[in-house]
């Protein structure tokens, strides 16, 4: 592994550990902080990081079929479940998995290349090693 990789990761479980998982109907009544965007069933974005939410914004979300956001803070209260993060190495397996037998396609591995670098800057708004791609 790299050592860009390598502070990646380290970077991305210390990002992690400042967010909770909580459902949209359990939002705090004096409001959160998005940690992660909010993305819609068809992948829209409907809330960006930073954004704040009330529990009528959370109600709303839950209309829409958001069942649950990542908000800013410890993770310290009953409705929260730890996050078990995927680093940019595991994600790299998955896309592996899943683009199994076709990456010798030029196409199919411009398009993995791409779905990669996607991912890896989702991780934090856009780490700085999503464009210094090792597959």
């Amino acid at each position: 592994m790299s050592s860009d990789n390598a502070d990646a990761i380290l970077k991305w479980n210390e990002y992690i550990n400042t967010m909770r998982k909580v459902k949209t109907d359990s939002i705090d009544p004096e409001g959160q902080t998005i940690a992660l965007e909010v993305t819609g069933p068809s992948g829209n974005v409907l809330l960006g990081k930073g954004a704040s939410i009330t529990p009528a914004l959370g109600r709303r979300l839950r209309n829409w079929g958001v069942d649950f956001v990542f908000v800013e803070g410890e993770d310290d209260c009953e409705e929260s479940v730890k996050i078990k993060a995927k680093t940019p190495e595991e994600i790299k397996n998955e896309l592996y998995d899943l683009f199994l037998g076709t990456l010798d396609n030029v196409r199919m591995r411009t398009i993995f290349d791409a779905v990669y670098t996607h991912k890896l800057r989702k991780l934090d708004g856009g780490l700085e090693h999503a464009t210094k791609q090792d597959a």
